[in-house]
């Protein structure tokens, strides 16, 4: 609890450069080793099995993460203790979820400048359809084809109540929760959610903490958390007050999840890169695009070109790139084996390009983005 409660100012910006990062890797091979011969053994006469340790916390999450589609939301507040002189915040997290074929999955955050009010954003969305991303934030706007295997990204409950946490059996609940009969416990400890670590809250007060999991499916329906303490890491700074995060799942049936790509999705088109009209940069038309960014501070292109060596590439872009009054600075040609880097200027823009190979299933992937920034900046 305690990183994602530090890191919450940065949700949106973190996950953007991961997805970046992911698009333009570029996977490696692995031998496969010959299958060994067989050697004929003779079984044990009484076989010893040693079933992997769960708890039950591990199977509601699973459950959950099995169900053909629901939304979630998840509310975290902070009110600090009167006289302090930190500030609170509300943060609010939207999730729908499809399994199927595509996968589809739509994430809205709401309230990230309270929690630091320098903070531009203040409403960030994601959206996955099969292997595509986009991502907004204001001005800000990401799209990818090459998308994270694993979603999890912030409605994880685990995050907040560990699988570790012991609970106390209060029984069936007398009322349904979310439209499900559902069976309440209670959180035995609340140091559990935060650990033994030194950067812990010293003595965490747990004024609430109550879980109710669906009786027919076996995930969690509904935790309230609340806790108080002197020393909530929530800020750079150690903080007294109270901090509640309350989370609510409701089971859907795939077709009631409508996800679509969003109204404003950055496209090729409107990507504007230094010294380019949107859209204008010599983009092969064979192209399979891969990533599009653009920030206030950084535009991004990425995209793959099968059938092509890097070097082949590299020299056709440099051929296009000096016809239309680009040059290179050849200072920061690097070329290796891995890669070929350079930059380029024309009149007051600069950007930087990057050609590397795809293995192992061959081509090459280039990336395109205005300069790096200074030290100073």
């Amino acid at each position: 609890m305690k990183k994602r409660l530090l890191l919450m100012g940065l949700l949106g910006a973190f996950l953007l450069f991961a997805l970046v990062a992911c698009g333009r890797s570029t996977p490696t091979s692995t031998p496969t080793p010959p299958p060994p011969t067989p050697t004929p053994t003779t079984p044990p006469t009484n076989p010893t099995v040693q079933p992997r340790p769960t708890t039950q916390l591990e199977a509601y999450y699973e459950a959950l993460a099995a169900l053909p589609a629901y939304s979630a939301t998840l509310v975290m507040t902070y009110e600090p203790e009167p006289g302090s002189d930190a500030k609170p915040f509300r943060v609010t997290f939207e999730e729908k979820r499809a399994q199927g074929k595509p996968e589809r999955q739509w994430v809205h955050i709401h309230g990230l400048s309270s929690v630091d009010p320098n903070m531009k954003r203040n409403d960030a969305t994601y959206t996955f359809i099969g292997d595509e991303t986009w991502f907004t934030a204001g001005e800000e706007r990401f799209y990818s084809t090459k998308s994270q295997p694993r979603r999890r990204l912030f409605l994880s409950p685990e995050d907040f109540i560990p699988a570790t946490t012991e609970l106390k059996d209060m029984g069936p609940a007398p009322q349904p929760i979310n439209g499900q009969k559902v069976h309440h416990y209670q959180i035995a400890d609340g140091k559990q959610l935060f650990g033994d670590g030194p950067d812990q809250p010293v003595e965490p007060e747990l004024l609430q903490g109550d879980v109710w999991v669906s009786t027919e499916g076996n995930y969690i329906v509904r935790y309230i958390i609340k806790v108080h303490a002197k020393d909530l890491k929530l800020r750079p700074d150690p903080t007294p007050g109270t901090l509640t995060v309350e989370y609510n799942v409701v089971p859907l049936k795939p077709e009631e999840v409508k996800i679509t790509p969003p109204e404003d999705a950055l496209t090729l088109e409107e990507l504007h890169l230094p010294g380019f009209e949107p859209g204008t940069f010599p983009v092969p038309k064979e192209a399979e695009i891969v990533s599009l960014i653009q920030t206030e501070r950084e535009q991004l292109l990425a995209y793959n070109v099968l059938g092509k060596d890097p070097k082949e590439v590299f020299e056709d872009l440099k051929s296009k790139l000096t016809s239309m009054g680009w040059k290179e600075n050849e200072e920061d040609h690097q070329e290796t084996a891995d890669y070929i880097s350079s930059s380029w200027s024309k009149g007051k823009d600069t950007i930087m390009i990057l050609v590397s190979p795809m293995r192992p299933h061959g081509g090459t992937q280039v990336m395109v983005r205005n300069a790096p920034l200074t030290s100073e900046q």
